[in-house]
């Protein structure tokens, strides 16, 4: 690479400034998506990325569920604040277990939102958070 640090630094904060603003797009595509649903049901994927986005791991989950008709929301459409899990999971220092945990509060809190979660593990962090998860349920 022929790059100077000063370039580098300049593509670091153009690459981070451009993921904030497609997490906050998918935060207002998934907030459109909520108010529309009516009376319709909404089936929230909760996952780590590797799960939920590879129909490999995840049994084509989502093509399953469209073709019964039902809605599959990705857990990265939701407006989540993890910092609100501390309060009650001072411990829970695993970033995707609090985000985990923040998306069944925010599906519990909503009408018509409903979890599928999908985890390849029992063990490690997954064991707990998938505890907790049930707990917030």
């Amino acid at each position: 690479m022929n790059e100077t640090p000063s370039e580098i630094r300049k593509a670091s904060q153009l690459a981070r400034k451009r993921q904030y603003q497609f997490s906050e797009e998918l935060k207002k595509k998934g907030q459109e998506v909520v108010d529309n649903l009516g009376k319709k049901k909404g089936f929230v994927i909760i996952s780590r990325p590797y799960n939920g986005c590879d129909p490999g791991l995840n049994l084509d989950i989502v093509e399953k569920m469209r073709e019964l008709g039902m809605l599959a929301i990705p857990m990265d459409f939701l407006d989540l604040d993890p910092s609100l899990i501390s309060q009650d999971y001072p411990n829970m220092y695993w970033a995707y277990g609090q985000k985990i945990l923040a998306a069944a509060r925010v599906i519990k809190e909503t009408d018509n939102l409903y979890p599928i979660y999908i985890t390849n593990f029992g063990c490690g962090p997954d064991s707990f958070i998938s505890k907790y998860f049930a707990e917030e349920m």
